[in-house]
């Protein structure tokens, strides 16, 4: 059983590896370590972020755009579990939603198998033998029939065969199947300020609150982020869910007959119920001579192994959006 499920407004944060981390409130970002030609950069982008403000008080001089980019844009970050939060009055416009940090856990699976049915299994003949300690088949009896024979005296011992237990169809299976649904580390709000105003070492921005980053954006799955916008955040604004379990299925039928056979004056809708012998048992016949045959009552017990289950399948992510950020 795997059944596929889309939910909106999801993401997954996928940190690259061997990255130093940077936590901020609900957020993860990753650093690439690139060196001190990096180190250098992020020097110089922070003492232009500095040394040219613009001529609005409330705004200053931030790092270009690289090409291929877009934006800038603040970020703002709240729970993963609410809405993002709302753009701020620097930047009132969103631009786009997004979630990061997703736990998908895989789907926890069960099998189980109804009980064969009547027509799933069944017993043998039995063979009768008039001896208890001879091998010697008398007369064969099916179970639920009727043998007719007349030789199967009383006071005389007579040995009743076990029955085999016979697997003649299958058992329904039962999965169990749970899926809980994904959950998501952070939610982001990216929102943007207006026109970019050129400014001598960049374009000017909002001055902004610790809980609020300058960022740029880019569609797909990005490594790298510019050294202006170090701090990487893969976001995307939805999950493909996969997950689910294997086929559940069941073992063939196993299990034991149990029952007796009985002497009767004649196999036929009206007879006469004489001696009754268990399956495996030896015993004498007490009963009158004038048996004219042999009935079996055979009853079969069995069940159906469920064969192994494990989850199968994944949740990839949607609409993937790499953000880079600066410190």
């Amino acid at each position: 059983m795997n059944g596929r499920r889309v939910y909106s407004l999801s993401v997954s944060a996928a940190l690259a590896a061997g990255c130093s981390l940077i936590t901020t409130p609900q957020a993860e970002f990753s650093v690439p370590d690139s060196g001190a030609q990096l180190d250098g950069a992020l020097r110089d982008a922070g003492d232009a972020g500095v040394s040219e403000p613009c001529s609005d008080p409330d705004l200053r001089c931030g790092p270009p755009v690289p090409a291929g980019w877009s934006g800038p844009v603040v970020l703002v970050t709240g729970s993963g579990d609410s809405e993002a939060p709302p753009c701020p009055s620097v930047a009132p416009t969103s631009e786009f939603t997004a979630r990061s940090g997703l736990t998908a856990e895989p789907a926890e699976c069960g099998c189980s198998c109804a009980d064969p049915g009547e027509g799933a299994m069944g017993c043998s003949n039995v063979n009768i033998s008039p001896s208890c300690t001879l091998s010697i088949n008398h007369v064969s009896v099916p179970s639920g029939g009727c043998t007719p024979h007349s030789s199967t005296a009383s006071d005389a011992p007579w040995r009743v065969a076990l029955s085999t237990f016979m697997a003649l169809g299958s058992c329904d299976p039962e999965p169990t199947v749970s899926i809980s649904p994904p959950t998501w580390s952070a939610s982001h709000r990216a929102c943007s300020f207006g026109g970019a105003v050129p400014c001598p070492d960049g374009l000017c921005a909002p001055v902004l609150a610790d809980d609020e980053r300058l960022c740029i954006f880019v569609d797909g799955d990005v490594s790298t982020c510019p050294p202006q916008f170090p701090l990487l955040l893969l976001t995307a604004e939805g999950v493909d869910d996969g997950r689910g379990c294997s086929a559940c299925e069941c073992g063939p039928p196993e299990g034991t007959c149990d029952g007796y056979v009985q002497r009767v004056s004649a196999c036929g809708s009206v007879a006469l119920l004489y001696d009754t012998i268990p399956l495996g048992a030896c015993a004498t016949m007490i009963g009158p001579q004038d048996a004219g045959g042999v009935a079996g009552v055979f009853s079969p017990t069995g069940s159906c192994a469920p064969q192994p289950v494990s989850p199968v399948g994944a949740a990839s992510l949607t609409r993937i959006r790499t953000v880079c950020c600066e410190i």
